[in-house]
């Protein structure tokens, strides 16, 4: 089943698709702004021709991410993530839409020497 992404809401659609048991969830053509998105089990997360998926620029947009096995820290000194999944499976992210982290807009976003 597909859920389409209502009103720029991306997590609201996963969680949605999740809670059915699973599906798709279909980003049209168009640029979906967000912060941490959390991919959840039994759910794709499909980027149409023409979707963009793009990573705030703001630092506070992103939860810190934690996970028992990394430790008090991931690997890069970072908790920020656009795109996590905890403690899920049968996901994934296809199609031939965008992501773009915004890495790139944020050089002085830096923390410990880590850039956001």
């Amino acid at each position: 089943m597909d859920f389409p992404v209502k009103d720029g809401m991306v997590q609201r659609a996963i969680d949605e698709a999740n809670a059915a048991g699973g599906g798709r969830v279909v980003l049209e053509p168009g640029i979906y702004p967000c912060g941490t998105v959390y991919l959840k089990s039994n759910v794709e997360l499909h980027l149409s021709a023409g979707a963009r998926l793009q990573g705030s620029v703001k630092p506070e947009d992103y939860d810190d991410v934690c996970v028992d096995e990394l430790g008090d820290v991931a690997p890069e000194n970072s908790r920020k993530a656009l795109l996590t999944a905890v403690n899920a499976e049968n996901i994934a992210v296809t199609g031939p839409g965008e992501i773009n982290g915004a890495g790139h807009t944020c050089p002085n976003n830096f923390q410990n020497g880590v850039i956001f």
